[in-house]
């Protein structure tokens, strides 16, 4: 519930902004067009300490600092704004990366709660085409939709279960 309020109230804020909080962001955006990406850090921050709620500043601060690749900041800017805002891809993308270059895989999979539930070796050829799938509960779905991308000539399918508790798991092993 906190989530939504904040979100109506972020929203709100981005359109109706107080004039110091405009300026910043006009700054911040002026030295991004101009690849300052240090001066841009500093007015983003500038936005944060005026209006700590602002999704969109949250979502620049990790963007920037990715591309300076500068992960451990990447990591604490994301942190924070998943706290207020745990929905966010565009954060969750940016936390990932940051996890995986600063720590590897298996930091990231860890901090999401990700585990391999096969120990099948992938043999992946540079041209092979790969689907990738989230399912929960598409035990009667999955043996048509498999067969459907086969016969299209997909081999390679990295499946990511959401919890099924209907068989789908135990298929795909």
């Amino acid at each position: 519930m906190a989530t939504v309020d904040l979100q109506a109230k972020n929203k709100q804020i981005d359109q109706t902004a107080s004039a110091a909080v405009q300026i910043e962001l006009g700054m911040a955006n002026a030295w991004l067009r101009k690849g300052r990406w240090d001066q841009a850090v500093v007015r983003f921050k500038k936005v944060l300490a005026l209006e700590p709620t602002m999704e969109s500043a949250y979502i620049e601060l990790a963007k920037i600092y990715a591309h300076m690749r500068r992960w451990d900041d990447v990591l604490e800017v994301s942190q924070h704004g998943l706290e207020l805002y745990p929905n966010q891809c565009k954060l969750h993308k940016y936390h990932i990366a940051a996890l995986i270059e600063s720590a590897g895989w298996s930091a990231a999979r860890d901090a999401y709660g990700m585990d391999r539930l096969d120990r099948n070796q992938i043999d992946l050829a540079q041209r092979d085409i790969i689907c990738c799938l989230v399912v929960r509960n598409e035990g009667l779905r999955i043996p048509y939709f498999l067969t459907y991308y086969r016969q299209l000539g997909i081999k390679h399918f990295f499946v990511v279960d959401n919890g099924s508790d209907d068989g789908s798991v135990e298929y795909l092993l």
